[in-house]
């Protein structure tokens, strides 16, 4: 798992396609360019995790450690593959539930977010409506706005919501923290513009 999971990671955030072509380039085969089919890899990576339908007994104790705590930002850092995100996927449908709020989603890179509304809209496909998780779920990113999911078809979009600058999340989930408190991201003020009651966030041990 924890092989797959830093794949995941490579290739969600486009470097493994990027160093991929950088090498095709520099053997002198720069007419070949590839691409990598995230949304093959993702629905193979998903069908993975999904198997995991329980908390194993480490993740229980450590999901009941994160719900007991008072404070309003809780970091869980872990080595890649030990079930962070699965953790906070259910926090997030625990939040759904006890709540009629916002939730927010930050990540490096969009694919990232597209990856973990898909699995939480597959861990919660027998409970609520995909159009209904995505009035209550937010995503931000460094280098976009505030925006919203909708389904358009068979697609799922996303689009600028300037609204959601004012509004206070029940809960910010911040993935791949390691890569969003860097100096360079933070002199921006990209977080202080999120107005939110709880912080979780995730990051790999080893950063």
């Amino acid at each position: 798992m924890h092989g797959i999971q830093k794949l995941r990671n490579i290739v969600l955030n486009e470097q493994f396609e990027s160093e991929l072509n950088q090498k095709l380039l520099e053997n002198k085969h720069g007419r070949w360019q590839l691409r990598v089919d995230k949304t093959d890899f993702c629905e193979h990576y998903e069908s993975q995790l999904l198997q995991q339908s329980k908390l194993t007994k480490h993740q229980r104790e450590t999901y009941e450690e994160i719900q007991r705590a008072n404070s309003s930002i809780t970091h869980l850092s872990a080595v890649a593959g030990s079930g962070k995100t699965f953790l906070a996927v259910q926090l997030v449908i625990q939040t759904l539930k006890d709540s009629t709020g916002q939730i927010l989603f930050i990540a490096p890179s969009l694919p990232l977010c597209f990856y973990f509304i898909r699995w939480l809209g597959r861990r919660r496909q027998h409970e609520i409506s995909l159009s209904s998780l995505l009035e209550r779920i937010a995503i931000h990113t460094p280098n976009t706005t505030f925006m919203k999911l909708e389904v358009e078809g068979r697609n799922i979009v996303c689009k600028s919501d300037s609204t959601l600058c004012n509004t206070q999340f029940d809960l910010t989930v911040v993935d791949e923290a390691h890569d969003i408190y860097r100096d360079d991201i933070l002199e921006t003020g990209f977080l202080d513009r999120v107005k939110t009651k709880r912080w979780l966030l995730l990051s790999n041990l080893s950063q």
